[in-house]
């Protein structure tokens, strides 16, 4: 019987210093694809439908108390919408990509990590990207999965669909270019109204446009703690 499958990582530096939690899942029924950060499930979910129309939007518990919700319009739950990117290569697609820079992490005292995947942080100044990639038989990898010989990415997960693609989470090591940083800086500037507190951080998320058409949710601290090992 077909199934669904669930993939939890978070990013964690060597003195505990974590990204929040994130999930990926599907279900038996499509091939659709779901993301959340974990903590934002009940709330905020990126939906990758199999129809190619994919968007991030707010959970119909959510839009009922949304008037609070920055960026949205009132009109619909929809936050976001786009159209499933090109091939990158032969059968292959890069479908959102997720950012954790190091000098972002934080000790999260609330933070659930039942059940995750732990991916090592990078050295300080750099970031761990998480990129989800989907495959249709045949598709070129470069590799045992997606840029392990041209990027040096590491294996995270894969998971089959019921339409016979493959999903492959992957994860490599990169330098933020200074427009990451400055960007982080301008939501942080936005989202200062957010306070910290016992159990929570207050975190957020910047969303970049890849030249493919592509997603890249970058995760940032909105005070941050700016001592890294």
């Amino acid at each position: 019987m077909a199934r669904g499958y669930t993939v939890r990582f978070l990013v964690e530096n060597a003195v505990g210093r974590t990204s929040s939690t994130w999930r990926v899942w599907s279900n038996a029924k499509s091939a659709d694809i779901y993301f959340a950060h974990r903590d934002a499930a009940g709330e905020l979910k990126g939906s990758l439908h199999a129809s190619g129309e994919w968007q991030l939007s707010m959970t119909q518990q959510r839009v009922k108390t949304a008037s609070n919700v920055r960026g949205w319009d009132g009109h619909s739950r929809h936050i976001m919408r786009w159209d499933r990117p090109p091939e990158m290569a032969t059968g292959l697609t890069l479908a959102v990509e997720f950012g954790f820079l190091t000098a972002e992490l934080q000790v999260i005292p609330s933070l659930n990590r039942t059940g995750c995947v732990v991916i090592p942080a990078a050295p300080s100044e750099q970031a761990i990207l998480v990129a989800m990639f989907l495959a249709k038989p045949g598709a070129y990898l470069g590799g045992r999965w997606p840029g392990e010989q041209d990027m040096q990415s590491c294996h995270l997960a894969d998971f089959p669909l019921p339409s016979g693609e493959q999903v492959y989470l992957v994860h490599t090591t990169m330098t933020p270019p200074p427009i990451t940083l400055l960007d982080l800086d301008e939501k942080r500037r936005q989202f200062a109204f957010m306070q910290d507190t016992a159990e929570l951080r207050a975190r957020f998320c910047s969303v970049v446009t890849n030249n493919d058409g592509s997603r890249l949710f970058i995760e940032g601290a909105v005070h941050p703690d700016r001592v890294v090992t």
